[in-house]
């Protein structure tokens, strides 16, 4: 797979909050539906959804896309799986797919998952059929070595169809390098190319244990880093924290994509 190039063209950016910014909430029983208005309040254009904390009925995914409608956000569908088992595409797929078209997504994601026995031609074919060009496949860099390391993420775009090119991205989770004991400079050069999304938070702590953070009380020069995908277009903020922190933080990504124009 060929890296994403934007042809010159100005695409407007995206900035997204995922549903974690609640998990207080969501840790005591409450629906992601009721979400939707204090994210678009907060200046969001999108809301992303945790699947981890649906409660597995069609009654609240056509509630959230109803509120996201209503409220004019888009909706992103984050499931918290993997995209390649055993060596072929999740049987799972289809049930995923089929969630997101009740939220009125057009954006699934997933982690990659293990590829060592993956084959790559079998791959290609699967995903040929699974996608149909009305939404995107989003692959993002979870916490889990086996997942989410580098090599294998670099392998797996680079053996990608280039016919898969315009459906299938990367969401490059910039905190999350820690966990995987992966040089996030190293990750950026050779993963730039590949992403349109970014997740956006900060991380303290070192290799014993480390804490997610707000994007200024983490060690990370978050600043610096999202200038280097000039590809990327979408900006999702995921932490929990307070809406006050998270307001602040949208305007300070804000701030900061306009003054590297």
């Amino acid at each position: 797979m060929e890296p994403i190039t934007r042809g010159g063209l100005e695409l407007a950016n995206e900035f997204i909050l995922n549903t974690i910014a609640f998990k207080n909430d969501l840790d005591d029983g409450v629906s992601q539906a009721n979400f939707v208005n204090i994210v678009a309040k907060l200046g969001f254009d999108a809301i992303e959804i945790r699947n981890e904390f649906l409660f597995g009925n069609n009654e609240e995914l056509d509630k959230i896309s109803q509120n996201a409608n209503a409220a004019g956000l888009d909706v992103y569908y984050s499931v918290n799986d993997v995209l390649i088992k055993q060596g072929r595409v999740n049987d799972q797929l289809t049930k995923y797919k089929d969630e997101m078209k009740r939220l009125s997504a057009k954006h699934l994601k997933l982690n990659i998952g293990d590829i060592s026995s993956m084959n790559f031609a079998l791959i290609n074919q699967q995903l040929k059929s699974f996608l149909n060009g009305k939404f995107d496949l989003v692959l993002e860099n979870n916490q889990t070595i086996a997942d989410s390391n580098l090599t294998n993420t670099e392998a797996f775009f680079k053996e990608l169809d280039n016919s898969l090119y315009h459906q299938i991205y990367y969401c490059f989770d910039i905190a999350n390098w820690k966990w995987l004991h992966e040089n996030i400079d190293s990750a950026t050069k050779i993963l730039s190319g590949y992403t349109k999304y970014l997740h956006l938070k900060n991380v303290v702590g070192n290799s014993d244990h480390y804490t997610v953070t707000s994007l200024d009380e983490g060690s990370l020069d978050w600043r610096s880093l999202i200038n280097q995908f000039r590809n990327a277009d979408q900006y999702g903020i995921e932490y929990t924290g307070q809406t006050k922190t998270i307001k602040s933080d949208l305007e300070a990504i804000k701030k900061t994509l306009t003054a590297s124009k």
